[in-house]
């Protein structure tokens, strides 16, 4: 049943992480031993994986490459599946260092534009969900709250060592704000 085809994809996941070839196992165990070695792997839609092969499907470590330069580098693959800590290259000059679960963004992510904006965020099975903060080139941040992809609920914008402003989103809008001034200081 299921059960028993998911703890066998298990078991062959735990099996392309050891290395056999130095067991002492029979000939005919090895020989039926899934196998494990380094090369590529393209997929129909042109992306390509070079790394650790199990079976023919990535499985460990590697580099996934899309035709338009974009590459996933530091990845790690099983079954064909991004797991683990990884760092994404856009050729755009983007860079995003995350982990991956299931082939999905998880947990803390950093997603660093070439303009020199940064992204702190959330993921949940792929989804910006949790806090964030966004750091602008300029100096100026903003703490805020995605949920199930969108901003949603409240936020602080801190323009300025003098100037924040307060307030909320929905549906990814600013609908609410106040915008807070230090007085001038006096002389």
């Amino acid at each position: 049943g299921p059960v028993i085809q998911a703890l066998l994809q298990e078991v062959i996941m735990l099996l392309g992480m050891v290395d056999i070839t130095d067991l002492p196992l029979s000939s005919l165990v090895k020989e039926f031993m899934p196998q494990k070695q380094r090369g590529k792997c393209p997929f129909p839609n042109g992306n390509i994986f070079e790394g650790l092969l199990f079976n023919n499907l990535p499985s460990g470590p590697g580099t996934y490459t899309f035709p338009n330069g974009n590459t996933y580098s530091e990845c790690t693959m099983y079954n064909g599946k991004f797991e683990g800590e990884y760092v994404y290259k856009l050729s755009n000059g983007d860079t995003v260092t995350g982990m991956k679960r299931n082939g999905k963004d998880e947990g803390f992510r950093m997603y660093e534009f070439n303009n020199g904006q940064v992204h702190f965020e959330t993921m949940t099975d792929g989804i910006l969900h949790g806090p964030c903060k966004i750091e602008y080139p300029n100096g100026q941040f903003e703490f805020l709250w995605y949920e199930g992809g969108a901003k949603s609920g409240p936020y602080v914008f801190v323009h300025d060592i003098e100037t924040v402003e307060i307030g909320n989103y929905a549906n990814g809008h600013r609908v609410e704000r106040i915008t807070y001034r230090s007085p001038p200081k006096k002389k």
